[in-house]
């Protein structure tokens, strides 16, 4: 991973700074993590990230992989819950990131962003 990655926070994020979704971009591959547990680092691709927020906006309820996952691959996973959405890496599943539906269309505006 680069060293001089630029991380960027939700617009929805509280002014502290705290318990909100990063995301930056690495060589094509885009990168997640909490801000309170910044060592935990989700990598997955645009496309495959953009897979699996079209099955959360179905309105799925269970752990949703991305139809460009590899079978026995680790990928990203995410899935509603209450008014929150779990995002976990599928070879870490007791590590969930939970957010807002709000702060995943934040999310995505700027991943849509990045060069």
């Amino acid at each position: 991973m680069n060293a001089d990655i630029q991380w960027r926070k939700s617009s929805f994020s509280t002014g502290d700074g705290e318990q909100c979704v990063e995301l930056a971009a690495d060589a094509g591959i885009i990168l997640m993590r909490e801000s309170d547990s910044p060592q935990v680092v989700i990598r997955t691709t645009p496309g495959r990230l953009t897979s699996l927020l079209s099955s959360l906006r179905s309105g799925r309820t269970h752990w949703q992989k991305s139809s460009f996952s590899e079978a026995e691959g680790s990928c990203v996973e995410l899935r509603r819950h209450g008014g929150h959405i779990g995002i976990r890496e599928s070879g870490y599943p007791d590590v969930v990131i939970s957010t807002s539906p709000n702060a995943v269309r934040a999310f995505l505006t700027r991943v849509r962003r990045l060069p």
